[in-house]
């Protein structure tokens, strides 16, 4: 709580029924505050007052569950930012305005009670690399075409939801993180860099939104250890499931309950492969996607398949499959992809809603 001093004489404040005996010229000022960063004092700290307008004319304090915008309309350079204050809890982090640089914020560990949004004009990707508690629900608001990056480890149990059309890039493992993730209209992308990459609670992909999977070169085979729900037909230019960077020779594995909520594909480049070892739930089917020539390997050894796509190792899918010279609308058959297994070729196909699955043995 700041305190800010007026000239007052001592006295009995009542405030809200509550009766305050105040010291000699001091009145009780309580946050949370509005405080934007304009880094006219050292330029890094968020402990120097003189870096903040608004904030009743101090720092933030950690117990005031400030509002703190970050505007790069004034910057010519990006701006490496250091959170020095402990404990530190935030109701929300704003990023605006219309310039092209960005704000990259680091230090000690806060807590986020009300959620992160990127509204800046031009596209850019804040960083921010500190440990966060999510405490409570909240939204990571970010527009089309921008990115935030979370490189530092997520504790808590709140949900945090992607909404705005922009991305949220998670880099850090974090099983202490038992909320659920997932897209309203926005994409989330994990950068594995580790075997395995754990998270505590779930995610959950709909929609209008992809998750996205990469990894830095030479990571082998990394574990994706977490529960994935999954539906829609992803984001307008990557399939529901994206592997957009990954390394020839890396596997990346779902390892835990994948449950498909509707017909899935999962697009990325040729070099990429995702296997799929635990349970796979959903009467959908699972396929990949060719973008652009490009496409992924999908190998599904499901511990327990349930599913319409049998275990196998899934080929690409190349445009829809009108036949006969009809329209897709006319002839209601979509050709989903092509699954290799030991009992032969399975070609599937959906038509006015109702998958098939048509055999052909090598």
């Amino acid at each position: 709580m700041k305190i800010k001093l007026k000239s007052y004489i001592t006295g009995i404040l009542l405030v809200f029924g509550i009766l305050l005996v105040t010291p000699v010229g001091a009145v009780f000022a309580a946050g949370p505050f509005t405080c934007t960063w304009t880094g006219a004092g050292d330029g890094t700290s968020f402990s120097d007052a003189t870096n903040w307008s608004g904030c009743n004319s101090a720092a933030p304090v950690p117990a005031d569950n400030d509002i703190l915008i970050f505007d790069n309309s004034s910057l010519s350079l990006d701006q490496n930012l250091t959170n020095d204050l402990t404990s530190l809890s935030v109701s929300s982090i704003v990023f605006q305005g219309t310039g092209a640089n960005v704000f990259d914020i680091s230090g000690n560990d806060f807590t986020s009670t009300g959620g992160i949004t990127d509204n800046t004009s031009q596209a850019t990707q804040e960083i921010i690399e500190n440990n966060i508690a999510i405490n409570g629900n909240q939204t990571a608001t970010i527009n089309t075409g921008n990115s935030i990056d979370l490189s530092g480890v997520l504790t808590g149990s709140g949900n945090l939801m992607v909404t705005g059309g922009g991305e949220l890039d998670l880099d850090s493992s974090s099983p202490a993180y038992t909320g659920s993730l997932s897209t309203g209209n926005g994409d989330i992308n994990l950068f594995v860099s580790g075997t395995p990459f754990t998270l505590g609670g779930n995610v959950t992909i709909t929609n209008g939104g992809s998750l996205e999977l990469s990894d830095s070169a030479g990571s082998g085979t990394v574990n994706l250890d977490f529960p994935l729900f999954v539906s829609g037909n992803g984001d307008g230019t990557n399939a529901a499931i994206s592997l957009p960077q990954t390394t020839t020779g890396d596997i990346l594995v779902l390892i835990k309950t994948i449950t498909l909520g509707s017909n899935v594909q999962v697009s990325g480049i040729s070099d990429a492969t995702l296997e799929i070892t635990g349970p796979l739930t959903g009467s959908f089917t699972i396929s990949t996607l060719s973008i652009n020539g490009q496409s992924p390997t999908l190998i599904i050894n499901s511990s327990s398949n349930t599913s319409l796509t049998p275990n196998g190792t899934t080929a690409a899918v190349g445009t829809p499959d009108t036949g006969a010279g009809l329209t897709t609308a006319e002839s209601g058959l979509v050709f989903l992809g092509t699954t290799i297994t030991a009992a032969g070729i399975y070609i599937i196909y959906r038509r006015y809603n109702k998958t098939i699955s048509l055999r052909h043995r090598a």
